[in-house]
């Protein structure tokens, strides 16, 4: 059995009103629109993956301090506004290549993702285990683990 930390969370420990699931839609109907963000999934598929990403980004801003970045595709920012990514995925696909994936993604510099990234570990149910906390390091071209007992770093500057 897992150590619960301060970061992981059920889904009943959520407030998600119409905010909440305004926010999804909003978010999933704008990937459904675009073939390039749309990945041959269907309106389903990326319903169910925006929510799930989206619960751990309300458990940031409702829980957590964070708040909401209105840019199109953004995520959150943290209470220090440094700009976040939040990112959900099973144990097998987060250890098999999680980090790989990202790395290639974020290398490709017109994407202008963030250097934090959050990272929790969901089965497709309603618990979620916190996996830490990634800052890009630009010399090395790689994500390194900075999770702390508060889910970042205060003034993430490399």
């Amino acid at each position: 059995m897992h150590k619960k930390m301060p970061y992981d969370f059920h889904v009943d420990d959520l407030e998600m009103g119409n905010q909440f699931y305004d926010r999804v839609i909003e978010e999933a109907d704008r990937i459904g629109s675009k073939e390039s963000t749309r990945n041959n999934r269907t309106d389903d598929q990326i319903y169910k993956t925006t929510l799930r990403g989206h619960r751990a980004e309300w458990f940031l801003i409702t829980e957590k301090g964070f708040y909401n970045d209105p840019r199109p595709y953004k995520d959150v920012k943290s209470p220090d506004g440094d700009d976040v990514e939040v990112k959900v995925f099973t144990e097998k696909t987060f250890y098999d290549n999680m980090l790989k994936e990202e790395e290639k993604k974020r290398l490709q510099k017109w994407r202008k993702l963030p250097d934090i990234y959050m990272v929790w570990i969901n089965e497709w149910n309603d618990e979620y285990r916190f996996a830490g906390t990634y800052r890009w390091n630009p010399v090395d071209e790689k994500f390194e683990n900075i999770l702390t007992e508060y889910g970042y770093e205060k003034k993430l500057a490399l």
